[in-house]
């Protein structure tokens, strides 16, 4: 599932190549289901630092795992502990192809689905997350 982000072929998940692989995983969520059976999927992108604007030279380029990063649907509705005790969190591996080098940058991943928020300002972190990430020559 994970393929060039599980640490089986590259122990350095990337990393020493410039190329780093990030695990994201979304949190259970007690009965929620997807609408019109769309898999929630992942999106990474440079965010813009308001305190310190920098253009980036290109978007940033993404292979995810599974392609197109999508959560299977097997995972969801999620029940609870009690229903389901070995239910294991969906994940998607996201490998950041064009990070410059020897510059900070923002990174934000994204869930987007139906009834998944990203833009919540009673919490700034619902439905993503942000990194900052230096790629050291």
């Amino acid at each position: 599932m994970l393929q060039n982000c599980s640490g089986l072929v590259d122990p350095s998940f990337g990393f020493e190549e410039g190329k780093p692989c990030f695990i994201i995983k979304m949190n259970r969520i007690v009965k929620f289901l997807p609408s019109n059976n769309t898999a929630p999927r992942v999106d990474c992108t440079f965010q813009e630092d308001h305190r310190h604007p920098q253009k980036y030279p290109e978007p940033l380029q993404v292979e995810y795992y599974p392609p197109n990063g999508t959560f299977s649907l097997h995972y969801f509705p999620y029940y609870g502990k009690k229903a389901q005790p070995h239910y294991s969190n969906p994940l998607v591996a996201a490998k950041l192809l064009n990070v410059p080098k020897n510059t900070e940058v923002l990174i934000v991943c994204k869930i987007l689905a139906d009834h998944v928020t990203f833009d919540n300002p009673h919490d700034p972190y619902e439905g993503k997350v942000e990194f900052k990430l230096t790629i050291q020559k």
